[in-house]
């Protein structure tokens, strides 16, 4: 299932991966669609200052009422709540079926649940933070000296640093590499989920950008 945003006259919408209207754009703004831990596919939405869910059908799964973005991690999702005469939000969870759940609930979802785009593929971190790739038989696939890797497509990551990127297959093998016309776009503000569209990658040709489909290894 793919997924990508789309805006028309100040409102925001999504289309699926052949163009084809899913939601007509009535939006404020859309953050970008993610693949939580469990499959499914979701999407911060927002409506004046506050912020719901969608899925991939454009359905509202939790109605606007969050300050910022939800963030996705291995499955649970977790949106940011202020009330009324509050300095600071409270943090609410939620499980696969949209239940709220106390925050040791949420570890205990997160801890050692991998992403299913790995197919038995193991993200690795080291102990500067640096991601690497290790295929099913622990062999280091991509060494661990990348800033940031997020799962685009079945055994398919891409990985960047600041002057460094490109995505990679199971074997290690180069789909694209950063040159000096087009790069893998960088998403590093709080208010863009960490992860990329699913199935889809972004392509920067500064100024311009778009999506790109997953093709044949590099040269």
């Amino acid at each position: 299932v793919l997924r990508a945003r789309v805006a028309r006259e100040g409102r925001w919408g999504c289309i699926d991966g052949g163009g084809r209207v899913i939601l007509e754009p009535q939006w404020d703004e859309i953050a970008a669609f993610v693949r939580a831990g469990d499959g499914r596919i979701l999407a911060s939405a927002r409506r004046g200052d506050l912020w719901g869910i969608i899925d991939e059908n454009g359905a509202v799964s939790v109605e606007p009422c969050a300050q910022r973005p939800a963030t996705v991690e291995d499955g649970v999702v977790r949106l940011t709540v202020k009330k009324e005469g509050e300095d600071y939000g409270q943090s609410v969870y939620y499980d696969a079926n949209w239940a709220v759940i106390d925050w040791r609930a949420a570890e205990a979802l997160r801890k050692n649940r991998p992403d299913p785009l790995g197919q038995g593929m193991e993200t690795y971190t080291s102990s500067e933070g640096k991601f690497g790739l290790k295929d099913a038989a622990g062999k280091f696939v991509l060494d661990p000296k990348w800033e940031h890797l997020a799962w685009v497509g079945p055994q398919v990551v891409a990985v960047w640093n600041e002057n460094e990127g490109g995505i990679f297959d199971a074997s290690g093998a180069a789909l694209f590499r950063d040159d000096g016309v087009r790069r893998l776009a960088r998403f590093y503000e709080n208010t863009t989920p960490r992860r990329y569209q699913h199935g889809l990658v972004v392509i920067e040709a500064t100024p311009l950008w778009g999506y790109a489909k997953l093709a044949a290894a590099a040269p």
